[in-house]
């Protein structure tokens, strides 16, 4: 008898348990991504469950997702430049050379004489805009360049976020080498046998069969040769190193 009534107890009691079961349950998801702009997305789930004896009565459920994109970040990565070809490296008057070069996006740029490659730091030649793999030529007259000197072109480009830039070196040459002597060789004939000798520059050089030679160590910059013949006429002759 008393195991009969524990399984009625067990019967009367289970369907109490069942009859009213209410859950619920939430979750939300968000997210944040920084590239520059601005990347954020969030979810919720709402859920409410009554239950009557098994029965499902009333479920809710809700989601959300939002997503908000900005403009990027321009890339900070400086412009590559690229000199393809200089025409010539040193200039004399009224020479010009020409650099072709190219960077490797679109921007602006700036060609200045001197300075450190920071706009503005040298004299400004030439400005313009420049496109990706496109080819600049940049002509430099010698008249821009400081005279007998070496001069540093710096080619400066801006895509508007970063800049960077390139440098040649042209030497501006308006002196010519310096040319000396150290010995010079005199050889010449005169027109009679009466004439036995020669005078360059004061030294007495003999004469024989009407031709004579004189070396002239660490000449001046004229060279004085004198003869005289057997009636006491002279003829002078001046050679000059220039």
């Amino acid at each position: 008898m008393k195991r009969k009534l524990a399984i009625i107890t067990f019967i009367m009691l289970a369907p109490a348990a069942m009859a009213i079961a209410m859950s619920s349950g939430s979750y939300t998801l968000s997210g944040s991504n920084d590239c520059g702009g601005r990347s954020a997305s969030s979810a919720s789930n709402q859920v409410t469950r009554v239950s009557i004896g098994g029965a499902v009565a009333r479920m809710s459920q809700s989601a959300n997702y939002v997503v908000y994109t900005g403009p990027k970040r321009k890339k900070e990565i400086p412009p590559i430049i690229t000199i393809n070809s200089v025409s010539k490296t040193a200039l004399t008057t009224g020479e010009t050379c020409t650099i072709d070069w190219h960077a490797d996006r679109d921007g602006s740029f700036i060609i200045e004489l001197g300075g450190d490659g920071t706009p503005g730091s040298g004299t400004q030649l030439a400005s313009g805009n420049c496109l990706a793999a496109i080819s600049v030529l940049t002509d430099i007259l010698e008249s821009d360049l400081t005279d007998n000197a070496q001069n540093t072109i710096h080619i400066i480009v801006d895509d508007g976020a970063t800049q960077s830039f390139a440098a040649v070196v042209l030497l501006d040459d308006q002196v010519g080498p310096d040319v000396s002597f150290t010995q010079v060789t005199i050889r010449g004939t005169v027109d009679s046998d009466s004439i036995t000798e020669v005078d360059v520059d004061g030294v007495p050089v003999p004469v024989t069969a009407r031709q004579y030679e004189a070396i002239v160590n660490t000449p001046a910059s004229e060279i004085y040769i004198s003869i005289k013949n057997q009636y006491g006429a002279t003829t002078t002759r001046i050679i000059r190193l220039q």
